[in-house]
């Protein structure tokens, strides 16, 4: 359904001749990314909606999306695949927020942050074959994920020790499951 409703905008964008009929597979492959990004999104924000958490959602897709863009990791074979570890991952990340004791949630969250922190500081970036980063690129992406890695860190911990507050915890559960990510991105890639 994305992708006739990528391809019939991209036709008309040639018919209105603002495109290039050589650049078709370009806009169209673009604008379904775009698209299949936007209605990912909008479900992820629907679930935080309907479990009364938006704004731990908000906080997830922020935190997770900057950690995530550098530091890399497992990356599924399908967009199918992908989509539902998606809603396992937003389900789990805001099940556990809403379900941890409020006298355990300072605990969890110095736990999930500096078990996180040696594994993204030392293997960032794991890259995919989907987009395999040359040494410049490592040498960028590291530095960009190391400095992204210490501020979350230290909100989180700052959030959940002297808060005891939710949001440090989703920003702990998001370095957590970046950890995780690239360790079976590394596993996927034999290193």
């Amino acid at each position: 359904m994305i992708g006739r409703g990528a391809k019939w905008t991209v036709n008309r964008l040639v018919a209105h001749r603002i495109i290039d009929l050589d650049d078709v597979e370009i806009y169209q492959f673009g604008l379904e990314s775009a698209m299949l990004k936007a209605v990912h999104y909008a479900s992820m924000l629907l679930v935080g909606l309907l479990l009364g958490m938006l704004p731990e959602t908000i906080v997830f897709l922020i935190v997770y999306a900057a950690i995530r863009a550098y530091a890399g990791g497992y990356h599924a074979d399908t967009r199918g695949v992908c989509y539902l570890l998606s809603w396992i991952t937003i389900l789990s990340v805001l099940l556990i927020a809403r379900f941890c004791p409020a006298g355990t949630v300072a605990v969890v969250t110095a736990a999930l942050t500096l078990s996180a922190f040696p594994v993204i500081y030392k293997w960032a970036p794991v890259e995919n074959s989907a987009k395999p980063l040359d040494d410049a690129e490592c040498t960028h992406y590291r530095k960009r994920a190391r400095r992204i890695l210490v501020v979350i860190s230290a909100c989180a911990l700052l959030a959940g020790l002297a808060f005891n507050s939710r949001f440090g915890l989703v920003a702990a559960e998001c370095l957590g499951l970046e950890a995780l990510m690239m360790l079976l991105g590394l596993w996927k890639n034999g290193r």
